[in-house]
């Protein structure tokens, strides 16, 4: 892909293109590097099979300040996660990436010594666990900082098809699963012209 059409904004993170869990970690940890060196507020995370509404997200995000400590997202379960490691439980919720999450500047700096340079594929590894699930972690048990459920942010894994349409520009993310038809219909988008619609 030409740089012109991307005008500049790919990275390339030197991570394998698997779906392997520590691959996914080693993309979102350069992520998270490189926002850290902007002066950016928000750090926001969607999974490559994300549609996001842009011009909504900037309106939700403005709804918080940002010199607090938030984490917003949707939870892809209806209970927590638990994981047991050397003899310890661990219980929290994670927001997932395949709806997306958000998290203040000042929460990302807290992470810092947990995720920055490639220690969040340490702390993966450490879980045997994803990104979405290991930002989790450090956010909720290392940092005590809990999930903000946004019910604008959708994963793939609820039912897509019963989103009222009249609401979907009051929408921030839509995903998708291609083999469970778990679309939605947008007017003016032809199933045959893209089937992901």
């Amino acid at each position: 892909m030409s740089m012109n059409k991307i005008n500049g904004h790919m990275v390339n993170t030197k991570c394998k293109a698997s779906y392997e869990y520590k691959n996914l970690c080693c993309k979102t940890g350069v992520e998270y590097d490189y926002f850290l060196k902007t002066n950016k507020k928000w750090f926001c995370h969607f999974d490559d099979d994300n549609y996001v509404n842009v011009p909504h997200l900037l309106t939700v995000l403005n709804r918080y300040n940002y010199d607090d400590y938030w984490y917003l997202g949707q939870t892809s379960m209806d209970t927590p996660t638990t994981i047991e490691k050397h003899n310890s439980l661990f219980t929290f919720r994670f927001g997932t990436g395949g709806a997306g999450i958000c998290i203040t500047r000042n929460l990302a700096v807290k992470m810092s010594p947990f995720v920055i340079g490639g220690r969040l594929m340490a702390v993966c590894e450490y879980l045997g666990s994803g990104d979405d699930v290991t930002l989790g972690f450090i956010i909720e048990i290392l940092l005590h900082t809990k999930l903000t459920v946004m019910p604008e942010f959708h994963s793939h894994l609820e039912n897509m098809g019963l989103l009222n349409p009249n609401t979907f520009k009051e929408q921030v993310s839509f995903s998708y699963e291609l083999e469970t038809k778990n679309v939605i219909n947008v007017p003016g988008f032809s199933k045959d012209y893209d089937r992901t619609r």
